[in-house]
């Protein structure tokens, strides 16, 4: 169902959210729910969020989503029924544009 995340994804997980980053820009989210008989994805929301491939992400509290994208682009996404951009920043221009790490500071 999902063949764009086959040769490459981002996998990033807080509690229940899980986000996958694809090659070209896609993020598909959903929430994780723990059954008896079997474990699901519910709530999927897929979007085309940059151009090109994603560095990385991280996932923060209130279904916020942050994407690391080509050129050191940056993307904070909110889950609702669909992706909605929050915010947008860059990267400091340097040789590898992209975070290893990240942390919510603050109200937002």
């Amino acid at each position: 169902k999902y063949s764009f995340l086959a040769s490459y994804s981002l996998l990033e997980v807080m509690l229940d959210r899980v986000v996958l980053c694809g090659l070209a820009g896609q993020v598909v989210t959903g929430k994780l729910e723990c059954r008896e008989d079997k474990d699901e994805l519910v709530d999927i929301v897929t979007e085309q969020v940059v151009e090109g491939k994603i560095f990385a992400c991280a996932v923060f509290s209130k279904n916020k989503v942050l994407v690391n994208g080509s050129h050191g682009s940056l993307v904070m996404l909110e889950v609702q029924d669909r992706l909605v951009v929050v915010g947008k920043g860059e990267l400091p221009d340097m040789k590898q544009r992209w975070f290893t790490a990240a942390c919510e500071w603050g109200q937002l």
